[in-house]
C-alpha cells in the first residue's frame, strides 16, 4: 500500500457515526476524544448506546511517524502476529486490537466486545479508515 501521508488528524473525525454503527453492529454515542494537547497519538472512543458492559466499542488512535511508532510498538509486543494485506505492515497488538502503519501514519484500532476483541471487525474498520485516508490524500 503505503500512500498515505503523515498529517494532522482527528480520530473522532475520521468515521462517521453510521460508519461505527456499521462497523461494529451497534448504535453507539457520538465519539470522544481521549487525547491529551501532548500527546502524539488522537485517539476516539466510540461506546454502544446503553449501559452493558459486554456492548461493542471501537477505539481508533492516529498520529505520525508511521513506521517508527510501529516498530516501537511491536518491538515492545511479546510474540507478535503479524498481519498480511492490511497497510504497509501491521500486528496484532498488545490490546488485542490491530496496529499498523501505511506511509507515514501510525493507526491502532479495536472493536471489543466486552472483553473480547473482534479481530475481524477490528480489521475491517481499519481498511475503512486506511480506504478514506488514501482518498483524502489523492
Amino acid at each position: 500500500m503505503g500512500g498515505v501521508t503523515a498529517r494532522p488528524q482527528d480520530a473522532c473525525g475520521l468515521l462517521s457515526t453510521g460508519e461505527v454503527e456499521a462497523g461494529i453492529g451497534a448504535a453507539v454515542q457520538e465519539g470522544e476524544s481521549a487525547s491529551s494537547p501532548t500527546a502524539t497519538l488522537n485517539t476516539c472512543f466510540w461506546a454502544s448506546q446503553g449501559a452493558s458492559l459486554s456492548a461493542p466499542t471501537l477505539t481508533v488512535s492516529i498520529g505520525p511517524a508511521g513506521q517508527e511508532q510501529y516498530e516501537a510498538l511491536k518491538g515492545a509486543t511479546e510474540d507478535p502476529k503479524e498481519i498480511a494485506g492490511l497497510g504497509d505492515e501491521a500486528f496484532v497488538d498488545p490490546t488485542g486490537g490491530v496496529a499498523l502503519y501505511d506511509g507515514d501514519t501510525f493507526l491502532t484500532v479495536t472493536v471489543a466486545d466486552g472483553t473480547e476483541v473482534d479481530i475481524e471487525a477490528t480489521k475491517l474498520v481499519a481498511e475503512q479508515i486506511l480506504g478514506k485516508l488514501a482518498a483524502d490524500g489523492a
